[in-house]
């Protein structure tokens, strides 16, 4: 077996890669060739930090031919690049491949079912500048707040670790007693221990990406609030 003399490696790719020979967007055929050489080095073991562009749907001084101002075009280039990293990511999973998409845009989205029933509530949004940490443990806070009664019995599904960790292994409780000093979402994690304590809740951690339908359609909702142009302010992040 073949071993690589790197641990790590960080490889960039423009989105006209996807391209190909091609005029469209992307060519399924390019798009097979590039997703096939990194599958071989992920079999050596290297972990591999992929950057893509979005110069494929969008670039940035397009701007001025649409006639809209350079913030929400820097949004739909950041949107592209997501996109494309979606789709590689996706390609890349079929192939044995894991993988995590991470964006400089951050999307939640939230699907509430009650037990037992097909009753079931949908919501999601988008914020420009904040971080995926506080957009999982904020969808958990807007979920709990949308009970409209006390002590319901709550299971809670995610993907974070972040999330399901601080509460089921009791650390957030511990950093409450001491102020939350040097820790960080102070002003998220006290939102939640306000609505924690109206509830029976228990945490289940799933893995990303890995065909959950709930999880699915989170991404699903996060992915189509993405598209909004006006997407909102995290004022406490960006104090």
């Amino acid at each position: 077996m073949k071993h690589s003399p790197y641990k790590r490696i960080l490889l960039k790719l423009s989105g006209e890669s996807l391209k190909g020979s091609q005029t469209g967007v992307i060519d399924h055929v390019a798009c097979n060739q590039i997703t096939d050489a990194i599958c071989e080095i992920y079999k050596l073991g290297v972990e591999i930090g992929l950057v893509i562009g979005g110069g494929n749907i969008f670039r940035g001084n397009m701007a001025k031919q649409f006639g809209f101002a350079r913030t929400p075009a820097d949004h739909v280039g950041m949107l592209a690049t997501t996109i494309n990293g979606l789709i590689l990511g996706q390609v890349l999973s079929t192939k044995g491949c894991k993988t995590r998409i991470m964006s400089a845009l951050n999307f939640d989205g939230i699907v509430m079912q009650e037990v037992d029933t097909s009753y079931k509530k949908e919501f999601s949004m988008g914020f420009k500048k904040t971080t995926n940490n506080r957009m999982e443990l904020l969808a958990v806070i807007i979920a709990l707040e949308k009970l409209k009664k006390p002590n319901q019995k709550v299971h809670i599904y995610t993907d974070s670790k972040y999330v399901s960790d601080s509460v089921e292994k009791k650390w957030v409780f511990n950093w409450e007693k001491k102020g939350f000093k040097n820790k960080k979402n102070p002003d998220l994690w006290l939102r939640f221990l306000k609505i924690y304590n109206k509830h029976v809740i228990k945490f289940f951690w799933v893995k990303g990406h890995n065909n959950h339908p709930l999880n699915e359609r989170c991404d699903y909702l996060a992915v189509e609030a993405s598209k909004s142009l006006n997407l909102s302010t995290d004022i406490e992040y960006e104090k």
